[in-house]
C-alpha cells in the first residue's frame, strides 16, 4: 500500500510539473504572438511610408523632367 502511495505522489508531482511547464509555454507563446503582431503592424506602416516616399520621388522626377524639357 505504501508503494502505491509513493507511486501516486510521484505521478501527482509529475502532473504538477507538466502543468507548470505547459503554463510557461503558453505564456511564452502568447508573448511571441504579441511580438509578431506588433512587427506585422510596423511592417504595414513602413510599407505604406515606402509607397508614399516612392510616389513623392516619382512626382519630383517628373516635375524636374518637365522643367528641364521646357527650357
Amino acid at each position: 500500500m505504501q508503494n502505491l502511495d509513493t507511486h501516486i505522489a510521484k505521478i501527482t508531482k509529475e502532473k504538477k510539473n507538466a502543468e507548470e511547464s505547459n503554463r510557461q509555454l503558453s505564456e511564452n507563446l502568447q508573448a511571441e504572438e504579441d511580438k509578431v503582431n506588433h512587427l506585422q503592424k510596423l511592417k504595414q506602416k513602413l510599407e505604406a511610408n515606402l509607397d508614399e516616399v516612392s510616389k513623392n520621388m516619382l512626382k519630383g522626377v517628373l516635375i524636374r523632367s518637365d522643367i528641364f524639357h521646357s527650357y
